[in-house]
């Protein structure tokens, strides 16, 4: 599903015969069976993005996802069919019972904490309405609401929020506010992404020292790494198009220009629950 993947090795991953049926065809046609409905003039698109699916008919869309991070997987869709922008920050899960163990059968542990683990996600399922003629929702914050609603509704890990800029093209950043700690109590919890960070940009400076920068003020700031991946190199190496100077703002306005820089509609922190540490990756 993402561009980036933790590395875990250990993680998993008829004939049809002819028959005399023209007679029966016939006569259903005769009856009027088979004359098409008023529904089935309405064209309908069906795009899929892996594990999740967005199909639209005249002016309702609907997504459905299945998989062990549905938040991340939904927004990820909505951006791609919409063109919205959205940041995601997975909660820091802590309990055991929020992840599902994931491990390959075939895989030989080398001790009993050797094992892959996912988000304990599931199905989430959407219906909302396009604005005429445009192909957009009138409001996508409106089906953020309505995602994160069902996403608590369902019992799922974590507790999100989300913030919205006045600027109708800047980024919808969904964070976590509590999740639960090793007892399985539900408990507030500081997002990493919305901390100040001081971002100082020298001459010639490349993008990637200065995510880099910021990152390592985060994982100070909340005691847990945080890298990033599934970047190319060749884009990140290239010089850093900011001004020279300092300015100190949340980790995700500078993240937002950034995705911007990169043309990514979409980027996501994700938490290790195994290794206990933050991946930021742009795109899925």
């Amino acid at each position: 599903m993402h561009s980036f993947r933790f590395r875990n090795p250990n993680r998993l991953h008829g004939v049809i015969r002819p028959v005399h049926f023209m007679p029966a065809v016939l006569l259903l046609l005769l009856c009027g069976y088979g004359s098409p409905s008023p529904k089935s003039n309405v064209p309908q698109e069906v795009t899929r993005y892996e594990q999740a699916v967005i199909t639209v008919k005249g002016q309702t869309a609907t997504l459905h996802v299945s998989e062990g991070r549905p938040l991340a997987a939904a927004l990820y869709a909505l951006s791609q069919r919409f063109g919205w922008r959205f940041g995601f920050e997975e909660a820091r899960l802590r309990y055991r019972g929020d992840v599902v163990d994931v491990t390959s059968p075939k895989y030989v542990s080398k001790s009993a904490d050797d094992r892959a683990y996912d988000p304990r996600g599931g199905v989430l399922d959407l219906t909302f309405t396009l604005s005429a003629g445009a192909g957009q929702s009138a409001d996508p914050r409106h089906v953020v609401e309505q995602l994160l609603a069902q996403y608590h509704a369902r019992g799922y890990p974590g507790r999100y929020s989300f913030e919205a800029p006045q600027d109708p093209s800047g980024y919808i950043c969904v964070f976590p506010v509590a999740a639960a700690n090793e007892r399985g109590v539900i408990e507030p919890q500081e997002s990493v992404v919305r901390r100040t960070v001081t971002v100082a940009v020298r001459e010639r400076e490349t993008l990637d020292t200065v995510l880099q920068g910021v990152l390592n003020q985060l994982g100070a700031a909340s005691g847990a790494r945080v890298w990033w991946g599934g970047m190319a190199m060749s884009t990140m190496s290239q010089p850093a198009p900011l001004p020279v100077q300092t300015t100190k703002e949340p980790a995700y306005l500078f993240v937002n220009w950034t995705a911007a820089v990169l043309h990514s509609d979409f980027w996501q922190v994700l938490w290790d629950f195994h290794d206990k540490y933050y991946v930021l990756g742009y795109g899925h």
